[in-house]
């Protein structure tokens, strides 16, 4: 197999997870929806968000984002979220440190560039299973 040909076909699997993702998230949410202990809470228009003290709290803040969103996040984005503490340089600084932290920890999941952007993705030798999972659902 020749190099275009296998980065075609990890492209191909990537699209297949972020497709299955997309299509988890949805379902779960459907499934949640109307549940009482879940609680839309949607901030005020003067509601300020709480201003981050670490590096270390700024990372968590970063894996959340790239969790819930369902597109990839630019780091220009990040740091209007994170605050003027945070250049793109730092921020970007912070996801190659939770990128290693993935691999280090030996995490199922990963953070990938994608479109300029960044976005939470399953380790891709973990396909089989999700696939087969999705095959019995149906």
């Amino acid at each position: 197999m020749s190099k275009l040909e296998n980065k075609q076909s990890e492209r191909e699997k990537q699209a297949q997870l972020k497709a299955l993702r997309e299509e988890l998230s949805s379902e779960i949410k459907t499934q949640l929806e109307g549940t009482p202990f879940i609680e839309e809470k949607r901030p005020e228009k003067n509601e300020r968000v709480p201003s981050i003290q670490s590096e270390s709290e700024a990372k968590r803040v970063i894996e959340a984002l790239l969790f819930t969103s369902g597109r990839p996040i630019m780091p220009v984005d990040l740091k209007r979220s994170l605050g003027s503490g945070f250049s793109e340089s730092k921020i970007q600084k912070l996801i190659l440190e939770l990128q290693a932290e993935y691999v280090n920890e030996n995490r199922s999941f990963r953070i990938v560039e994608v479109a300029g952007g960044y976005e939470c993705s399953t380790d891709p030798k973990f396909a089989p299973w999700i696939l087969k999972m999705e095959l019995q659902k149906k």
